[in-house]
């Protein structure tokens, strides 16, 4: 967990590209699962999200930092990150994410989960936890506007305990690409 993540003007920029994309109405209800077994449950997941992309400058600017990050990571826990995905999320008041890995069946390449809260002056009452479930115990995090959270998505069980405010972030993966190893065979 890394608070005030990002300086105050890159920050600003994220939130109000966010705020454009809902203004727009350009946010798509979340699902679950990948390709054919793709389905919206609001009894899972509510919230909104947005694929980033590089077509938006800010977006732009913001993937170019992720590549950074992805470099540092791998030379720093020598990982073999290849790659990352990256959405823009809103939950409207009432929505949450009920408990889960960040891995889908058909696809178990996530090794790292990323989450940019994008929220201003979050205070408890407005609840939405993004809550860790490690071996022996339970961890809340609050969704405190410009803190990064990185876990393993593989190991890692969370959810999104349900809020009373829009709660806004940006969430992705780094993804496992595993070396080849078929030439020893």
């Amino acid at each position: 967990m890394v608070d005030d993540y990002l300086d105050a003007g890159a920050f600003e920029s994220l939130q109000n590209r966010l705020k454009h994309l809902l203004d727009e109405d350009s946010l798509q209800k979340a699902g679950i699962g990948t390709a054919g077994a793709y389905t919206i449950q609001e009894g899972v997941r509510g919230d909104y999200i947005a694929w980033m992309n590089k077509d938006d400058v800010t977006e732009s600017w913001f993937l170019d930092q992720m590549e950074e990050l992805r470099k540092t990571l791998n030379l720093n826990l020598l990982l073999s990150l290849k790659s990352f995905e990256f959405h823009f999320a809103s939950y409207p008041p009432q929505s949450f994410y009920a408990r889960h890995l960040d891995q889908f069946k058909e696809r178990n390449n996530r090794m790292i989960s990323f989450v940019l809260y994008l929220n201003d002056n979050w205070i408890p009452e407005h609840e939405g936890c993004l809550r860790l479930y490690h071996t022996n115990r339970e961890e809340d995090i609050a969704p405190i506007g410009n803190r990064l959270i990185l876990f393993r998505s593989d190991i890692l069980e969370h959810e999104v305990l349900p809020t009373t405010v829009y709660r806004n972030s940006i969430t992705g993966w780094f993804l496992y690409q595993p070396h080849d190893l078929s030439f020893f065979a």
